[in-house]
């Protein structure tokens, strides 16, 4: 009989499970094995040598970006609510050269298919961490990983002796440097645990530095498991007077199997929450009876607005792994509203500060309601930047229950000097705690800084909004804040995301401030305005499709704001307007009644049947006043027509198909870039290769001949093989596009190995990108391309899809992302290759092409439309051939026409009459168009 060693997990007991003290001479095979998987795609020549009870790993990097050695515990691990898992790790030394390396611990699987990787980032942001769980919303599986403040700073980025220690419960882990807590992060996995160390380097070269190295030593290691008392979950709402919100108590079942345990929960508020049951000093004790379960639901009641912080004490031998936040939030709506129209600062909402945005600076404003406005007008005193502002009298309160909201008109800026800032703080009281959006101008434009981080000077650059930097009309600022982040928008668009971690006692801060001595300026501001907000509605997907031939299911997950359901069991109505298309399962005539339970999940599956060819609009609506969703689209398409195929095999490039561009990548901002491209179509594949002559990103492409059309009943797709890519310089890519004849509006796909982003997007919409500031430059990783085989260079299969509304991105049949893309007439698809800057090349080789859509133009039909306004609707009415299938289009100008969602209408009789309830001011035209 063959016996075959197998990593075990290790359980049913507290304790040690694992040690190594590594004063062998060599790497023990039943504790550790080798691996070499790189925490990017990059390779090193690091081998981990062991002796003298530490564990050296010194190398350099041999391969672009982030390749490593790592020792990985050959037993597995597993854990149980109410105890938790925790590695502890020696990091004796860590030294680096060149650009960045890291040293650090994983909590992974055996294959790393999920990870959390606990590391000192020397070189870019120090010790941060990198998640992979399935997750998009809190993944950040590569790159500079996300930062931990306790751990910033002096000692911990020395370099020298750290115990580094992470704790994992099978919910989430805890991460600790020399026992002060980093912070943590989900991590939903209780078996098959393995532990990780190990050391990494960033590049082999990047621009003139590299290889980097790295030397980094290990001293002994141990696993062990621990018993816990801990709530479910940290945080939760509640009303006052409202249905009591149950949570969950766990304790170690080892523990309590030999003891009885007893657990006071504490509140620090209770005037404004505490336990049910609890005394008046806001303390209640639950026992756990010795051998009996090791979970209890206690009640949550709430007095007063608020927050409330709930913890958890015992005499037992526990870790206490969390505590509870408590939010009663005040009912939303309006809180401040300010015209100043009075032509007096009214003081029961504005108080003067003098206090300039840096220390030095000195300034003599004038702070005046006049005209209708706030005013600050004046000269500078002193360098730097003194400055005059108004402060809101009362603090308020934000949280991810109910966010607070701060708006305000920057109507104009004047100045003469050096620069002048126009802004709004959102601070806490004391200024420690601030984000400070505003205009620099004079210097470098729209920006933000943020104490603790970048408190004076530059701050942050907003790159979005760079081509108004020097705007000095009106724009509407306005600040969102949820208890842990500010969103920052600009003329009703989001702007930027900002860390600002205040719960309570937030106060809004308008100003105008001077740079230097001499300098003057006037800022003048308008229409202030307060509010808190619950967060909408949300669903998981906008769009659900399916073709005829594809008939069936598909499920859209519903979640609902915490604060919709605290007071009581609330009802979603879910409606299709078209159900003979697609209507919800377990609905009647379309309509669907969804109820969440007060203390039940805020997430629940909704089932939509696809049925029919043509669209259907599902709208969500509730009687408390919370926002909803746009509507669902269902759509059931047409089955595709094979629009394009050319495999490259006939030596020449079809004219009929293709035509070459020498448009390079980033067209809009250098129309010159160029250099010796060459389009080839040898050996059964299209080549197209060359260096760069004139920068940036100049490069080659071949375009579509034919133009095509999408929609959401009829969606154009490309693929293609992208069999091989290789370059040599600071960028190369390879690249794939659906976009119109001038790139006004394009969706950009391709692979971007040297700049890290790999595989990467990059879109334009009516010119241009989005505020992020993607339409051009290095483009947004698709972080479901990353790791396994998809950054090796090699073949993979690149697919777009279009409907007239988005386009979603594929690799090798995996979806990636969907992007707005609300175009669907006159579309192009070019293949093409690209490199960054002189002497860079690139080399890629495609193969395979395959374009389907439906075939043909669709042309109005020859019928009379009547268009009649009925209250706030739009009605039509057409003379119509029974069973055939009709399209409502609408357009601003007679020009662009796009399919309207819910209506594609398949004739019941002779007359269809349609309804756009929506009627959006945009919309000053209709047709009706015959489809195929």
């Amino acid at each position: 009989m063959l016996a075959v060693l197998l990593p075990m997990p290790l359980f049913a007991q507290l304790g040690v499970l694992f040690s190594d003290d590594f004063n062998g001479a060599t790497v023990d095979p039943a504790k550790w094995r080798v691996s070499d998987i790189p925490f990017e795609t990059g390779a090193t020549d690091i081998e981990p040598i062991v002796g003298g009870g530490s564990v050296n790993f010194y190398g350099f990097a041999t391969a672009n970006y982030w390749g490593g050695v790592s020792l990985a515990s050959v037993p597995t691990f597993s854990v149980v609510p109410g105890e938790a898992l925790v590695f502890t790790m020696e990091r004796w030394l860590h030294m680096g050269n060149a650009t960045a390396s890291r040293s650090g611990v994983w909590v992974t699987n055996p294959d790393r298919s999920t990870y959390l990787l606990f590391a000192d980032n020397w070189g870019e942001s120090g010790w941060t961490y990198n998640l992979l769980t399935g997750d998009t919303l809190v993944d950040k599986p590569t790159g500079s990983g996300i930062n931990l403040p306790p751990l910033d700073g002096f000692p911990f980025d020395d370099g020298q002796f750290h115990e580094i220690k992470v704790m994992a419960n099978g919910q989430s882990v805890r991460m600790f440097v020399d026992e002060v807590y980093g912070g943590a992060a989900p991590y939903p996995f209780s078996d098959d645990i393995v532990f990780e160390f190990g050391a990494y380097a960033r590049a082999l070269i990047d621009g003139e530095f590299g290889p980097d190295e790295v030397d980094v030593t290990f001293g002994p290691a141990k696993v062990e498991r621990i018993g816990v008392v801990q709530f479910e979950k940290t945080s939760l709402a509640q009303k006052v007077g409202g249905v009591a919100r149950q949570v969950e108590i766990t304790v170690s079942p080892t523990l309590l199997a030999s003891q009885p345990i007893s657990v006071n929960v504490i509140s620090d508020n209770p005037g404004v929450a505490k336990a049910v049951g609890a005394d008046g000093s806001g303390v209640l004790t639950i026992q756990f009876a010795q051998g009996g379960t090791n979970t209890q639901t206690i009640a949550i009641e709430a007095s007063g607005l608020g927050t409330a912080t709930l913890t958890l004490e015992t005499a037992a031998d526990l870790e206490i792994w969390n505590s509870l936040t408590v939010v009663v939030p005040a009912e939303p709506g309006v809180q401040m509203t300010d015209d100043f129209e009075d032509g007096t600062l009214d003081p029961a909402i504005w108080v003067p500060v003098t206090r300039g945005f840096e220390e030095t600076g000195a300034a003599e404003l004038t702070t005046e309601e006049t005209g209708g406005t706030l005013r600050f007008s004046g000269t500078a005193t002193g360098s730097y930047w003194g400055g005059r502002s108004v402060s809101t009298v009362d603090s308020y309160s934000a949280s991810p229950y109910n966010s607070l909201a701060f708006e305000i008109d920057r109507v104009s800026v004047e100045f003469t000097g050096t620069a002048a800032r126009t802004g709004v703080y959102i601070r806490n009281a004391d200024y420690s705690q601030y984000v400070f959006f505003s205009q620099n101008i004079g210097e470098n434009g729209w920006q933000y800084n943020v104490n603790p981080g970048s408190p004076t000077g530059g701050g942050n650059n907003i790159a979005g909004l760079d081509p108004l930097d020097g705007s000095t009309g009106t724009h509407k600022l306005r600040l969102v804040a949820d208890g842990q982040t500010v969103g920052l928008y600009f003329d009703g668009a989001l702007a930027a995301t900002v860390p600002f971690p205040v719960m309570d006692g937030i106060f809004f801060e308008v100003g105008t401030y001077l740079r230097a001595e001499g300098d003057t300026g006037t800022g003048v501001f308008d229409n202030a305005l307060i509010e808190t907000e619950v967060p909408c509605i949300n669903v998981s997907n906008t769009v659900v499709e399916r073709s005829i031939d594809d008939l069936g299911i598909e499920t859209v997950q519903v979640t609902v704001p915490e604060m919709f359901i605290i007071g009581d069991d609330q009802t979603l109505v879910i409606t299709s307007d078209n159900p003979a298309v697609a209507a919800p399962v377990g609905g009647t005539d379309g309509v669907l009644n969804l109820t969440f339970d007060a203390n039940g999940p805020l997430t629940l599956p909704v089932e939509i049947e696809l049925k029919a060819i043509g669209t259907a609009n599902f709208t969500i609506t509730n009687t408390q006043g919370v926002c909803g969703p746009p509507p669902i689209v269902a759509a059931v398409s047409y089955t595709p027509d094979v629009l394009l195929t050319d495999d490259f095999e006939d030596g020449v490039l079809d004219p009929a198909l293709w035509v070459e561009s020498g448009a390079g990548f980033e067209f809009s901002l250098y129309p010159d870039a160029g250099g010796t491209f060459s389009v080839a179509e040898a050996n059964g594949v299209l080549t197209i290769a060359g260096a760069l002559e004139t920068n940036y990103w100049g490069g080659r492409s071949i375009v579509t001949v034919d133009t095509y059309n999408a929609s959401l009943t009829s969606p154009l797709a490309i693929e293609v093989d992208r069999v091989s890519q290789a370059g040599t310089g600071s960028g190369h890519r390879t690249a794939v596009w659906v976009t119109n004849a001038d790139r006004t509006n394009y969706v950009f796909f391709a692979y971007n190995p040297v700049e890290g982003t790999y595989w990467q997007y990059n879109y334009r919409v009516n010119g241009e990108g989005p505020s992020s500031g993607t339409g051009t430059g290095s483009g947004v990783r698709v972080e479901a391309f990353t790791g396994g085989t998809f950054d090796d260079g090699g073949n993979h299969r690149m697919r777009m899809v279009a409907n007239g509304q988005t386009v979603k991105l594929f690799l090798d049949g995996v979806f990636g992302i969907e992007l707005p893309f609300p175009f669907g007439n006159d579309l192009k698809f070019e293949i093409g290759c690209y490199a960054r800057m002189i002497p860079d090349t690139v080399d890629g080789v495609f193969d395979n092409v395959l374009i389907t859509g439906i075939a043909g133009t669709v042309q109005p039909v020859d019928v009379l439309v009547d268009i009649a306004k009925v209250g706030g609707d739009i009605v039509l009415t057409w003379t119509a051939t029974p069973d055939v299938a009709y399209q409502v289009q609408s357009s601003p100008d007679l020009v662009t026409w796009t399919d309207i969602a819910g209506g594609a209408v398949i004739a019941e009789g002779d007359t269809v009459t349609w309804t756009d309830p929506s009627a959006p001011e945009a919309v000053k035209f209709y047709r009706v168009i015959e489809l195929p």
